[in-house]
């Protein structure tokens, strides 16, 4: 479960820095 959570939180992070 950590794990995914983790996983969401970078995929987040990536498309923030692409969309930006």
């Amino acid at each position: 479960m950590l794990v995914l959570v983790y996983s969401m939180n970078c995929y987040t992070f990536t498309y923030n820095m692409i969309t930006m």
